[in-house]
């Protein structure tokens, strides 16, 4: 292992080159990855529930459907807001009273359980029906664009309208999200480890956290202990190389066997996603970490607290 240690030494400035040009395709495939918000998608298709959603949209055309509350409109308004809706892609069907008799029957001899679903006071409600699966990129592309030419008294309701929301929330926050993350967790560190640059480091080597402190703990150990930057990089490397590999590795194979054995898409999907980041964070911490130690490593000690008291102390003692 040592040896290993004595190749990153070596080769600090080519492999933190590399790492850096990674992050170029990285940022494109992050960027370009489709967030899959239809959950009846990862079920197996043997199961009741996905035969009969098979059967409903082959044989009669329906898939998702969702519910729209007009106020205080016009039968008249509502029957060309049941127009609009319908001639939207992906709209199968829409269902309400002033559709179904084109204004033609008065309400009044409508039975009145039927007069009752459709309306309460001056709320009218309509189905409208997709062609799609509810949380299908259709369906939701068909929730927005029936939000952009309804009017502000018109209210979209039931599961794909609630799918679109959380859709919606969730592109918008998940930097937020990941932003407060990372300084909550720089925080932490710095008062945990002393340090303004490690965390730094950790963050942008985005390797998992324990990995990079016990590679951390060691190199900073034997800089105190006199040891110039190679030395610790290789010592540190070396004793902590094993640790790393195997509790990556673990992880691995343990993540891999649940996707591999597991019948429900969400679950492989994630546990696929965990064993590489398992992978890439064992990469990064054995080889970009240690990298930008060699290469940072005057900023290290002038930013840690008590590091260069630590080796003045070290140096006092060897003298005497």
């Amino acid at each position: 292992m040592l040896k290993f240690g004595e190749f990153i030494a070596r080769h600090r400035a080519l492999i933190l080159v590399i790492g850096i040009l990674l992050l170029f395709p990285a940022a494109i495939g992050y960027i370009n990855t489709r967030v899959n918000y239809d959950i009846l998608s990862y079920l197996p298709d043997d199961i009741e529930t996905m035969q009969g959603q098979e059967i409903l949209k082959e044989e009669f055309g329906q898939g998702g459907f969702s519910f729209v509350m007009t106020e205080g409109m016009t039968e008249k308004e509502i029957a060309d807001t049941a127009d609009k809706i319908s001639k939207v892609d992906h709209v199968s069907d829409v269902v309400c009273y002033e559709k179904l008799t084109d204004l033609n029957v008065p309400k009044e001899i409508l039975p009145q359980k039927v007069y009752d679903f459709f309306n309460k006071g001056d709320n009218t409600l309509m189905a409208v029906f997709f062609d799609d699966t509810t949380s299908a990129d259709t369906t939701l592309k068909a929730i927005d664009e029936m939000r952009d030419i309804t009017a502000e008294n018109c209210f979209i309701s039931g599961m794909s309208a609630i799918t679109d929301d959380m859709k919606h929330l969730s592109d918008s926050e998940s930097i937020i999200y990941a932003v407060i993350a990372v300084i909550l967790t720089s925080a932490v560190l710095i008062l945990t480890m002393d340090s303004f640059l490690i965390p730094v480091f950790f963050m942008l080597s985005i390797g998992t956290v324990d990995y990079a402190i016990l590679m951390t703990t060691r190199y900073r150990t034997e800089r105190a202990d006199g040891k110039d930057k190679k030395e610790a990089v290789q010592t540190a490397l070396g004793a902590s190389i094993r640790s790393i590999i195997t509790s990556a590795l673990g992880f691995f194979a343990a993540t891999v066997g649940v996707a591999v054995y597991s019948e429900i898409g969400m679950i492989s999907s994630l546990c696929l996603l965990l064993s590489r980041g398992a992978l890439i964070s064992m990469v990064v911490v054995i080889g970009v970490l240690p990298s930008m130690f060699m290469l940072f490593d005057k900023l290290i000690c002038k930013t840690s607290a008590g590091f260069g008291q630590e080796k003045k102390r070290h140096i006092f003692r060897t003298a005497h």
